[in-house]
């Protein structure tokens, strides 16, 4: 579906941007935040002394605190900024919604219908909004209840039992982050799906996920393994695109094709670039139709782990 319907991969685009919000993205943003709260703190510090924390003021702070020029700049800066995050939220929500209602179409219908998905998604995009706004709140709080110990060890920097409360933490953290990401998950198919208000979803998301999480950490653990997989394989077609021009160029060079040779790591560069994001892009719509079709399975088939039953079928043959 995801081959078949390449118009959807502008959907894919924008939805790359906060998909991740409602899977991977939170943990991802989890570890990366653990893993930099005493630097945080040193720069909050650093501010409070009347240095900024944001390098991208660093070396102008005093103007920006002393000309009324300076804070109007850096208003309008962030102003634009912000302006620009919100349109660019609005449009990678939107295009989640519209990726899920496709899914939705294909498995009542059995037709591909983006251009109805794109009707259908206006009438959930409000409900879904509140959803990743909510999941963003939690992931933040979450981050933060969780960088209070590890400040606190990293500032109190003594013996290992350090080091074994901060891996506690941290798989304790990685359990939480990975039931908010499957949570939100599920809220929104809920939403999409079964046009459920957020409420309901909420609660809706909570039961599919304590009755299915093992199938729902398989098909998690599954979706890693294939994102691994498109990524070794886009860093091969890049090469094998990338190693004929480098060797072109480097004839040139021997040639003293100098004006032509120039170009050539700026086509490299672009070309790489349009694939990362073409398969980027192509793999979110995908990851999303997966998930969504497994939602619709799951309370028709009510599936059991292969793993489980894997391990329940070795251990009555033993």
């Amino acid at each position: 579906m995801t081959w078949k319907n390449k118009l959807s991969w502008l959907a894919g685009l924008f939805a790359l941007f906060l998909s991740g919000v409602l899977g991977f993205q939170v943990i991802v943003q989890g570890i990366t935040g653990l893993a930099q709260p005493t630097f945080w703190w040193a720069r909050w510090k650093a501010w409070a002394s009347g240095m900024s924390p944001i390098d991208f003021f660093s070396g102008q702070w005093n103007i920006l605190t002393t000309d009324t020029t300076g804070w109007l700049v850096m208003f309008l800066v962030w102003a634009a900024i912000l302006i620009g995050l919100l349109v660019l939220a609005i449009l990678s929500i939107y295009s989640i919604t519209v990726i899920i209602s496709a899914a939705k179409i294909k498995f009542v219908s059995k037709r591909d219908d983006f251009l109805l998905a794109l009707r259908e998604a206006f009438f959930h995009f409000k409900s879904v909004f509140w959803a990743v706004v909510l999941t963003q709140i939690a992931s933040s709080v979450l981050v933060i209840l969780f960088s209070i110990p590890v400040i606190w060890l990293g500032v109190n920097n003594t013996s290992i039992l350090k080091l074994i409360l901060l891996l506690l933490f941290f798989f304790v953290f990685l359990a939480v982050a990975y039931s908010i990401a499957m949570i939100a998950l599920y809220t929104v198919m809920h939403i999409v799906v079964e046009d459920y208000t957020l409420s309901a979803a909420v609660v809706g998301a909570w039961n599919i996920f304590k009755q299915y999480w093992f199938i729902t950490l398989e098909m998690f653990v599954i979706q890693l393994v294939i994102a691994a997989a498109v990524a070794i394989l886009t860093v091969i077609v890049v090469g094998l695109f990338a190693i004929p021009i480098i060797i072109i160029g480097l004839i040139m060079v021997s040639n003293q094709m100098y004006d032509i040779s120039a170009f050539l790591p700026k086509l490299v560069l672009y070309l790489s670039i349009f694939i990362m994001v073409a398969v980027a892009s192509a793999y979110t719509v995908f990851q999303l139709l997966s998930w969504s079709f497994m939602f619709m399975n799951i309370e028709k088939i009510r599936p059991h782990s292969r793993f489980v039953e894997f391990i329940e079928m070795q251990i009555l043959s033993s």
